[in-house]
């Protein structure tokens, strides 16, 4: 068994490696270096702080770490408040249809699209660690709903954390690891970790299975071979060593690959590019009305070459926060006690959830991802709210709502579970479940 267990592993490996091999071979041939004849215009348009429609804002954390939001409203107080969380390798820009809706102010509900440490506008922190982000992250909501959402406004509803990605799964450690700190999670095609390791671990037995089966008379069973081959395919992922500094160019023939496949023209290419690239050097200097501008960490990623940017955003990945337990600071252990940090280990949601999935996601693995996700949902009669719900999206793919489309369905989703009668999402949906556009299943 430890044979077949370590020619698992070592397939999974190899599978991965030369995946990333051939990615970055192509990244070399196809050239890399396209963000070079990115307009200065565009990142003047979605980065200058001097030119304030896109209200622009920061806060800063107990650690001096600096963190860059927009918004999609100037009023300061309102009855509803919505985190954005983006993922890899994204930024605030992502959410740019979603802080266009004009229902959505009109609700009164005020966006908050915040930058992660180290992408955007945002500062680097000193590590990608889980203690680093996670404080930081509870931090920055803390001070968001102090700051934005009206003491008299609340209530039960009134505050929803959204993630995407990276972002998505640091709302679902928020969601299982801490209490009383949002009244909803909603999540666009992440993974939750605890399942997802019991699913990849289920996998690898079966590939197991199969290889002792080959082992046992290789030339009759080599459809064993095969199917433990099958097995293995989706988790190739999470058996890759840490990136390299020139296997990182495959990683980002992904990302260029991904933004073609989102972008109707070359300047829509170019304008996601530069949003996922942070401001340039020219804009890491400017200043809002109000005086306040980019922390030295954002000039400095400004003034570094593509692959040093690139290689700072990679860190998300490779140094535990995914994974790795934490311990709360002063502030955040309101939220998160020791008991609570025991329980959240086993991945139960504290808070009623929202999972919204693009079915078309060539960065995961449904059966890895989705499937069986429910089992971590509270009760519904252990948390306030709606219950919880997954939507599927069939021939939605992973940034989905970055189509005005794909952002009208979580318009939709948002405004429905603000509204607090608890059947509003399926009301605004109704259309788009006839026409198949949306699955719904309730928990």
């Amino acid at each position: 068994m430890a044979f077949t267990t370590y020619l698992a592993q070592v397939l999974g490996l190899l599978h991965g490696s030369l995946t990333l091999l051939y990615l970055s071979y192509r990244a070399w041939v196809d050239g890399v270096s396209q963000e070079a004849s990115i307009s200065e215009k565009t990142y003047h348009d979605l980065w200058d702080l001097e030119d304030d429609k896109h209200n622009h804002n920061f806060l800063s954390t107990s650690t001096g770490l600096q963190l860059h939001y927009l918004t999609n409203t100037k009023t300061e107080s309102t009855k509803k408040l919505v985190v954005l969380l983006h993922g890899f390798p994204d930024s605030v820009h992502v959410y740019r249809h979603l802080l266009a809706s004009q229902r959505l102010v009109d609700s009164q509900t005020k966006l908050v699209a915040l930058g992660l440490p180290g992408y955007g506008g945002s500062d680097s922190p000193e590590n990608f660690q889980a203690s680093t982000i996670m404080n930081a992250m509870i931090e920055a909501i803390v001070k968001l709903k102090t700051r934005h959402l009206s003491s008299e406004f609340q209530k039960p509803g009134s505050c929803i954390l959204l993630g995407h990605d990276w972002g998505g799964a640091i709302a679902y450690r928020l969601a299982s690891e801490t209490e009383g700190l949002v009244d909803r999670v909603v999540v666009l095609n992440s993974l939750h970790m605890p399942h997802t390791k019991a699913k990849v671990q289920l996998h690898l037995s079966k590939a197991v299975t199969h290889f002792s089966n080959w082992r046992s008379q290789p030339w009759q069973n080599l459809h064993d071979l095969q199917a433990a081959y099958t097995e293995l395919q989706p988790i190739f992922m999470f058996n890759l060593p840490y990136p390299l500094k020139t296997l990182s160019l495959g990683l980002q023939y992904i990302t260029q690959y991904c933004h073609t496949f989102l972008s109707s023209s070359s300047y829509a290419k170019h304008v996601i590019a530069a949003a996922a690239n942070g401001p340039s050097e020219a804009e890491a200097t400017s200043k809002t009305p109000k005086g306040q501008t980019y922390g030295p960490s954002v000039v400095a990623r400004a003034k570094s070459s593509p692959s040093n940017a690139w290689l700072q955003r990679i860190r998300i990945y490779r140094e535990g926060l995914g994974r790795d337990s934490w311990s709360a600071n002063n502030i955040t252990k309101e939220f998160v006690s020791q008991s609570q940090r025991q329980v959240g280990k086993e991945g139960v949601f504290k808070y009623p959830m929202t999972i919204i999935f693009g079915l078309d996601d060539l960065a995961f693995n449904l059966d890895i991802v989705l499937e069986g996700l429910e089992q971590f949902f509270p009760a519904k009669t252990a948390v306030p709210g709606q219950g919880s719900q997954i939507l599927r999206l069939p021939g939605q793919s992973h940034w989905f709502f970055t189509q005005a489309r794909g952002a009208e369905i979580v318009e939709k989703a948002l405004l429905g579970l603000l509204d607090g009668n608890g059947s509003g999402m399926k009301a605004e949906m109704k259309q788009e479940v006839a026409r198949g556009e949306v699955e719904i299943a309730s928990h």
